[in-house]
């Protein structure tokens, strides 16, 4: 049995308007999840793959925390997802926070919608966090791209980048198909 705890907005965001993304997971996962002030507790129902399906709903409640859409989380429960967390502090202090935030997002939330679509992966900024859901590949890119952003890489070239490492990854992948 795995236990969390979480409080405030990210509680609230776990739960759902009357624990629906709990009800949700629990379908989909076939677990029992309870909660108690805060206290988030996690039981597998399915005999053998107990820590497999704990650690994938541990992930989905994760980035309901973050802010995701329980739909988003939901593909966490496909082994080819993954969930990556950035933090932001860790490369900034300060104000320097929201001005790479805002890089991220970019005016009108153009920079975060490109990055996105050229990725095919979610992302959602919290607080100093960077959420990104996806393909594991295809993370692995917008992670990339997101740690460019931050050191301070001019958007268009972050772009230049997405758009030529997706055209060499389905390459690789059309190949791999080929041999199989």
């Amino acid at each position: 049995m795995k236990k969390i705890f979480f409080s405030g907005k990210e509680l609230w965001r776990v739960l759902g308007k009357n624990n629906t993304n709990l009800k949700k997971i629990e379908k989909r996962l076939n677990v029992g999840i309870t909660e108690t002030q805060g206290e988030i507790s996690i039981q597998s129902k399915s005999k053998g793959k107990d820590a497999i399906i704990e650690y994938l709903t541990l992930k989905i409640i994760e980035a309901l925390a973050l802010g995701f859409a329980i739909e988003t989380t939901l593909h966490l429960s496909n082994t080819d997802y993954s969930l990556m967390k950035i933090d932001i502090k860790s490369y900034a202090k300060g104000k320097r926070v929201n001005v790479i935030k805002g890089r991220i997002i970019g005016t009108k939330g153009k920079t975060k919608a490109l990055l996105e679509r050229l990725s095919e992966c979610n992302i959602v900024l919290s607080d100093h966090t960077v959420g990104i859901i996806g393909k594991i590949e295809n993370v692995e890119l917008a992670s990339q791209a997101i740690y460019s952003l931050i050191k301070g890489k001019p958007q268009s070239k972050v772009y230049g980048f997405l758009e030529r490492s997706k055209v060499k990854l389905k390459e690789e992948l059309e190949e791999v198909k080929e041999i199989e």
